[in-house]
């Protein structure tokens, strides 16, 4: 967990900490190895490795929270619904799930980048739209699970509406299951991120983007590995360490 906030940190204060401009180039220290100039090189171009890692990591985190919201928000009220709509509804909805999950999220992810276009944005929305299934799936689980519960009936038995049944006693025990894949998804979300970048799909060729640095590290990896390892590395460990503070959210919320 400390690590990971260590990560965010970092990512926030990129623009006070970057010991340059992750853009700028300098043909005359071209693929200089790590150094005391340069702490984790530079790339093909002379831009400051560690430099543009920082500005990644901002750029990477901030689009790995949006593409979470926009998975998690709409898939959680598909899922609620389902999970406390009429056994025909949540059946039909079931099947509508289970038929987007056919699909490989990556897969889908790329054809809304394609139809809607390059942009860091477009690859946000794609994996979002791309996990929204997922997490309907989820929530609708644990809303079937939770519904069935005594205290369920009771309070429908004491005349409560649907919505106070939903809003008072089925959201707050969902909520805990709710919030542990919310972090498994953000998980995702990096990856495939990084992992649209690296085709090429994430925007601006160049960008401060560890998938872009992936992408164009691989280009010179036999001289300068380290343009490809500093973001592989930077990306295994932030997921890792997101993997980790989530198991640790299980642990904690299950004894409760």
């Amino acid at each position: 967990m400390r690590l990971l906030l260590l990560i965010a940190a970092l990512a926030l204060l990129a623009p006070m900490l970057a010991p340059y401009d992750p853009l700028r180039t300098d043909p005359a220290v071209q693929l200089q190895p790590p150094g005391a100039a340069h702490a984790l090189g530079t790339d093909l171009l002379g831009r400051d490795v560690f430099s543009r890692l920082l500005f990644g990591a901002q750029r990477t985190l901030l689009l790995a929270v949006l593409a979470t919201t926009i998975a998690v928000l709409p898939g959680a009220l598909i899922g609620l619904g389902a999970g406390s709509a009429s056994p025909n509804l949540d059946r039909l909805i079931g099947v509508l799930i289970d038929a987007v999950l056919a699909f490989p999220g990556l897969m889908l992810a790329l054809v809304v980048v394609t139809l809607l276009g390059s942009s860091a944005e477009s690859v946000a929305l794609a994996t979002g739209i791309s996990q929204l299934a997922p997490v309907a799936r989820v929530v609708r689980a644990a809303t079937i699970s939770v519904r069935g519960e005594p205290f369920i009936e009771a309070a429908a038995g004491l005349g409560a509406g649907s919505a106070h049944v939903i809003s008072r006693h089925l959201l707050p025990n969902i909520a805990p299951t709710l919030l542990v894949y919310t972090g498994v998804v953000c998980s995702y979300s990096i990856l495939n991120n990084a992992a649209l970048s690296f085709l090429g799909l994430g925007g601006v060729p160049g960008a401060p983007d560890w998938g872009v640095m992936l992408s164009e590290g691989r280009q010179a990896f036999r001289v300068a590995p380290w343009i490809a390892l500093a973001p592989g590395v930077a990306i295994t460990a932030t997921i890792i360490m997101l993997n980790r503070a989530v198991d640790q959210l299980d642990r904690v919320l299950s004894r409760r």
